[in-house]
C-alpha cells in the first residue's frame, strides 16, 4: 500500500490489517532500511505499545537516540501522549474532540526539540512534531488532508461521517455514511465496518428461546474466545514478535532460548486454530463437521459449562471460517466484495471499443484477498450460513439444557439449575431466523 506525500511515497508493511513498518521511498520503490516499525497490544488492532523511528534518516533506529517512544491511550483507544523510551519524559500529547478532531499539544519541558515551548501548550501548526500519525482510536492520520484512513474507507473527523458508502450497505441503519450510529464515544470501528455480533448478541438471543436461565453466561463465554489471547489476529503478530526474538536469541547463540520462544509462537498459532479454525486432517474447515463440534459436545456430555459456552464458537465458527485456511491454519478462505455498477470495454471489430453496463454485484474472494477481508464474519453477506449456524448452535443449547439440569454458574463457584422454563420449537426459531434476523440467500455461492 502507498501513500503519496510532500517528501515521496511511503510504503506501509502490513499484518493483519496493522501497520507493522513504514518505508521511504521514491517512484513506489521503497528503501531498503526501515523508517518505522510498530508493535501492537493484543486488546485492539489499532492501539500500537511503542514504534521505533528513523528520525535522522541514518538506516538505524536507536532508543539512546531518542528514537523509541512509547504510545499512552484512554479508554476509546485514542493516543494520548508519546513517551521517549530513553528520557521517560512525555514529548507530545493530543486532545480530541468527540469525533477526532485533533489538537496537538507539545511535551514536557525539555524532553521536546525546542525546550523552549511550555508544556501543554497547543503546537504552532497543530502538527506531530515526531511525525506520530496514530491518533484518534488508533487510526492512521493524514495531516495533508486532515482524514483518517481506516482500512475499508476515510473517515473525516469534521463532518463526523466516511468518505464514501459502508459497502455492506443498510444492516445498521439507512445512513450509508455515518460512523458508530453518531456515538464515538466508547465506540469504535477499526475496519470501517459496523457489523452484527454474532458469537454474542445472537447467541444471548437463541439462550432466552432456548429456556436457558444462565442466557448471558452462555453469551459471554461464547464470545470469551475473541476476547483473550485465543483471537487469532493477536495470536498471529504475537507470534510474529516471538518469532523475531528467536532470531535475536539465535544471533545471540542463546539457541535454548531461541527455541523456547519458537515453541511459544507455535502454541500461540496453535490455540488460535483450536478454537477459530477447526479443520480436519486436510486442513479444511468444513461447517459442523466432527472436529467444529469437539468442544461442545464434550462440554455437553461432561456438564462442563465453561467448554460448552466457549465451545460455541467454534462450532459457529465452522461456518464463517469454512474452506482452507490462508496461512499456518489461519485466515479467511472465503469472502466477498461489492461491485457497484460500471462500464466494461471490449475490443470492437469496428474502429474504437465497444461499451458494455455490468450491473452492480457481488463478487466471491479467495487468496490473500479473502485472507485480508473482514467479509466472511459478515453475517449480511452470508445469510443461509448464518441460519445454519444459528439452528446448530440452539439444538446444542437444547442438549446441554437437558443433559445439565444443574449446571448454571452460580454464586462462589456453585451450581444452579439450568432451565428457566420451556424452550421455543425449533421451527419456530427457525422461522425467526430465516424472516426476521437473517433474511435470503448467501450473496455468493
Amino acid at each position: 500500500m502507498f501513500f503519496n506525500e510532500s517528501h515521496g511515497l511511503r510504503s506501509l508493511g502490513e499484518a493483519g490489517w496493522q501497520i507493522v513498518e513504514v518505508r521511504r521511498g521514491v517512484n513506489q520503490t521503497p528503501t531498503a532500511a526501515a523508517y518505522k516499525q510498530f508493535v501492537y497490544d493484543i486488546r485492539y488492532i489499532d492501539s500500537p505499545v511503542c514504534r521505533w523511528w528513523d528520525k535522522d534518516s541514518d538506516g538505524t533506529m536507536e532508543p539512546a537516540a531518542g528514537e523509541m517512544q512509547y504510545f499512552t491511550n484512554d479508554g476509546n483507544f485514542n493516543t494520548t501522549a508519546l513517551v521517549d523510551a530513553n528520557s521517560g519524559g512525555v514529548v507530545e500529547r493530543y486532545l480530541y474532540d468527540p469525533y477526532g478532531r485533533v489538537t496537538v499539544l507539545n511535551g514536557a519541558a525539555g524532553a521536546e526539540k525546542d525546550p523552549n515551548v511550555a508544556e501543554w501548550s497547543p503546537d504552532a501548526d497543530n502538527k506531530s512534531d515526531w511525525d506520530n500519525e496514530v491518533l484518534f482510536c488508533g487510526y492512521w492520520y493524514d495531516p495533508e488532508t486532515g482524514l483518517y484512513h481506516v482500512r475499508e474507507r476515510y473517515y473525516d473527523p469534521l463532518t463526523g461521517t466516511w468518505k464514501t458508502r459502508d459497502r455492506i450497505l443498510y444492516p445498521d441503519g439507512m445512513n450509508l455514511y455515518e460512523y458508530v450510529r453518531s456515538a464515538p464515544v466508547g465506540h469504535t470501528d477499526p475496519t470501517g465496518l459496523w457489523g452484527k455480533d454474532f458469537h454474542e448478541d445472537l447467541t444471548l438471543e437463541l439462550a432466552k428461546k432456548a429456556g436457558i436461565a444462565c442466557a448471558a453466561d452462555v453469551a459471554e463465554g461464547c464470545e470469551r474466545p475473541d476476547k483473550d489471547k485465543r483471537d487469532a489476529p493477536s495470536s498471529f503478530a504475537g507470534a510474529q514478535l516471538l518469532r523475531a526474538a528467536a532470531g535475536r536469541s539465535t544471533m545471540a547463540y542463546d539457541f535454548a532460548g531461541a527455541q523456547q520462544y519458537k515453541d511459544w509462537a507455535d502454541e500461540a498459532i496453535k490455540r488460535a486454530v483450536e478454537w477459530h479454525f477447526p479443520a480436519d486432517p486436510n486442513g479444511v474447515v468444513h461447517p459442523d463437521s466432527t472436529a467444529a463440534n469437539a468442544k461442545v459436545n464434550t462440554g455437553i456430555t461432561d456438564c462442563n459449562f465453561k467448554l460448552f459456552s466457549e465451545g460455541l464458537h467454534t462450532l459457529q465458527d465452522s461456518w464463517a471460517h469454512q474452506g482452507k485456511p490462508f496461512m499456518e491454519g489461519l485466515g479467511h478462505a472465503r469472502g466477498a466484495e461489492f461491485v457497484d455498477r460500471h462500464t466494461i470495454y471490449y475490443p470492437s471489430p469496428y474502429p474504437g471499443w465497444m461499451q458494455v453496463w455490468e450491473p452492480a454485484h457481488w463478487e466471491k474472494l479467495s487468496g490473500t484477498l479473502a485472507a485480508g477481508s473482514p467479509s466472511a464474519d459478515d453475517v449480511t453477506i452470508w445469510p443461509k450460513d448464518a441460519r445454519a449456524a444459528a439452528i446448530a448452535t440452539y439444538m446444542k443449547m437444547l442438549a446441554f439444557k437437558k443433559n445439565c439440569p444443574c449446571d448454571c454458574p452460580g454464586p462462589n463457584d456453585t451450581k444452579v439449575k439450568t432451565s428457566s422454563g420451556d424452550a421455543e420449537k425449533e421451527g419456530s426459531v427457525g422461522d425467526w431466523l430465516k424472516n426476521t434476523k437473517f433474511p435470503g440467500d448467501n450473496k455468493v455461492k
